[in-house]
């Protein structure tokens, strides 16, 4: 049952379309589905069919996934220990309270039992140990205290603090309208659970269910059920396992992975979305509907649902409720001084996110569409310098020259030739330096191999645009590198001006073998072998195409992985700018010169092989490049290095 629901939940964050709703049918009710368990049902029927989710008597909303249980059996007794028991005042997945009388103190307490009673798995006995154990060593007013943890006839049981006024989630619905209540109640709550995280406690189930209120309002934090040692030890949590309470956990929660103290802080920060909206973060017609709204994306802004939210208080919950966790506030504590910040007038730790942030956070919520949007942008930059150097050419006078001809478009305008240098210094010494560096902002990479990876996606988009937009303009300087000569000396031999170097034109020195062809063919054979010099030169332009697709791809991928590596540094912004600048231009300096050494090598190896007597050592400037790059490395992790005073 266990690895069951383990295999459902996990299956359920494979979404990205490996399948489709229309090829798979569940095989219980017949309704398309992208994921089933293992008996082949969707996972409506498997909740009808097993029950993993049992709600408490509150809400629904509420339920907590645990990963197996026993039917609930019914108490026949009315004593347990010392204890009589008066009336049942919770239920939830695991266990069932009762309100109970200690006879010897006269004490009314709480007492709570596991909901499989003496028939409960060895794993359901552990985690209630656990939950016993976990709140005993916690002391503080906003945390229920354990009074005795003990056994009675085969059944395991513990008393604790007996709270009258019943949960949170019984009144969350009543303080969206008083602001000032929920961040006072909430600021207590978290100063609970950064108490219990001191003592090496996680919640892990932390919802409004799971806070207990006096009468006078004040909360107590309760039922660690799903607690986990922040120390290690024993956790019963197996990998790909989602325990917790959907609608109030964290995305790596919802996913299976591991958890920090930031999972209750992002906890906190959906109770007190609940609190000053009226409603969960996330709604769902299935529990599994909500998870994957929690993997999927963040939820509605607080203001955007109740437009009365206080902007400070909308900041506080979206800075406990980030996607990344250490985005997140750093303890409970930070959040709790926050809130009293709040409440007393003060200003808040958490600001409004910059214009920078903005776009990061949209850069990674739609990545592959910023990426290509950002590659789209960039690479419009890029081709335009060499559309503006076409535009500058002579071509747009020789129509002049022609009365009756109409110019063609592409020639209508001409680039004047102090724009195409301007273009392409501000394309050599700001766009393509800025490339990498704006890459690394945006895309956040979190490894070395991350920025790389984020380097050459970026590279190669820019070259699918490059050759999407000036493909054609690399094969026409192809071609016209291959027939100028020809028609050149077509033209001269039509029109001779007399002033020819080497006299008349003579084209058997151009075609050797012509004046074998006979003269009425000649014309039609040149014309042919004009064609086929035009075609032959496509793949050695398609080679040239991908040869300035790499020199424009080295500076980005560089610039990427080095803007990564500053951007973790603590140092000022514009000397963070200042050595990427220098890293960057040694870096490219570095690659090429290594390039060009390796070049060097091959040729005079290749001499070697024919019959030369070139060396390495004869040749200064080899030597020279030898040793340039090595320098060169060696000065750019001079820059990079970070730097500790003593």
């Amino acid at each position: 049952m266990r690895d069951a629901h383990v295999r459902l939940i996990r299956s359920s964050t494979c979404y990205d379309g490996l399948m489709s709703e229309d090829e798979l049918i569940c095989s219980q009710c017949g309704k398309a589905s992208v994921w089933f368990d293992d008996s082949g049902n969707c996972a409506d029927c498997h909740e009808a069919n097993q029950a993993t989710i049992l709600p408490t008597p509150n809400r629904a909303a509420d339920a907590t996934i645990l990963p197996g249980q026993t039917n609930p059996q019914t108490l026949a007794a009315t004593e347990i220990g010392d204890y009589d028991l008066i009336e049942e005042i919770a239920r939830g997945g695991m266990g069932v309270v009762y309100k109970a009388n200690h006879r010897n103190l006269n004490r009314v307490s709480a007492v709570k039992m596991i909901l499989g009673g003496r028939f409960s798995s060895r794993e359901e006995l552990q985690r209630f140990r656990i939950e016993a154990e976990s709140a005993a060593k916690l002391d503080h007013p906003a945390i229920v205290p354990i009074y005795e943890i003990g056994e009675h006839e085969g059944q395991a049981f513990f008393a604790m603090k007996y709270i009258d006024g019943g949960s949170l989630a019984e009144k969350a619905n009543s303080f969206s309208d008083r602001p000032r209540e929920a961040a006072e109640l909430m600021a207590k709550v978290a100063e609970g659970v950064h108490h219990a995280h001191q003592r090496g406690v996680l919640h892990r189930d932390l919802k409004p269910a799971n806070i207990l209120l006096e009468r006078d309002g004040a909360p107590w934090v309760t039922d660690l059920g799903l607690a986990k040692s922040t120390s290690g030890g024993s956790d019963l949590t197996q990998t790909g396992a989602v325990l917790g309470t959907p609608s109030y956990m964290p995305p790596e929660q919802a996913a299976g992975k591991s958890v920090t103290t930031a999972a209750d802080v992002y906890s906190l920060g959906a109770i007190l979305y609940e609190l000053l909206t009226g409603r969960t973060p996330y709604r769902g017609d299935t529990t599994v509907n909500v998870v994957m709204q929690v993997i999927d994306g963040p939820p509605p802004s607080p203001r955007s649902i109740n437009a009365n939210v206080d902007r400070d208080l909308e900041l506080i919950v979206q800075k406990c409720m980030s996607r990344e966790s250490d985005e997140r506030y750093s303890s409970a504590q930070d959040l709790a001084d926050d809130l009293r910040a709040w409440l007393d007038g003060r200003s808040v730790s958490v600001k409004p996110p910059s214009i920078r942030a903005l776009i990061g956070k949209w850069f990674r919520e739609n990545e592959k569409l910023a990426y290509a949007g950002f590659a789209l942008f960039v690479g419009l930059l890029l081709c335009a310098p060499m559309v503006i150097a076409f535009l500058s050419d002579d071509f747009s006078d020789v129509y002049s020259r022609f009365s009756d001809t109409k110019k063609p478009l592409l020639y209508s305008v001409r680039a004047p030739d102090w724009l195409v240098a301007i273009s392409f210094v501000f394309m050599i010494f700001f766009l393509l330096p800025s490339i990498g560096w704006l890459n690394a902002a945006v895309s956040r990479p979190k490894s070395f191999w991350g920025s790389l990876r984020a380097g050459i996606t970026t590279a190669a988009l820019l070259a699918l645009i490059f050759y999407c937009l000036l493909g054609w303009l690399v094969f026409i300087v192809g071609a016209d590198n291959s027939v100028n000569q020809d028609v050149a000396a077509l033209t001269k031999l039509i029109w001779p001006t007399g002033e020819e170097p080497d006299g008349p034109v003579d084209l058997n020195r151009i075609y050797p073998g012509l004046d074998q062809i006979p003269e009425k063919e000649r014309a039609a054979v040149v014309t042919k072998r004009i064609k086929a010099d035009l075609y032959a030169s496509a793949p050695f332009s398609s080679l040239v195409g991908l040869g300035i697709a790499f020199v424009f791809a080295v500076p980005i991928i560089v610039g990427t992985v080095v803007g990564y590596i500053l951007m973790g540094r603590s140092i000022p912004g514009w000397l963070r700018v200042f050595r990427y600048l220098i890293a960057w231009w040694i870096l490219l300096v570095f690659f090429f010169n290594a390039i060009g050494l390796l070049l060097q090598i091959f040729r005079e190896q290749l001499m070697a092989a024919q019959g030369g007597s070139v060396s390495i050592q004869a040749q200064p400037v080899t030597l020279r490049w030898l040793m340039t790059p090595p320098i060169l490395l060696f000065v750019a992790w001079l820059i990079l290095r970070r730097w500790k005073r003593k």
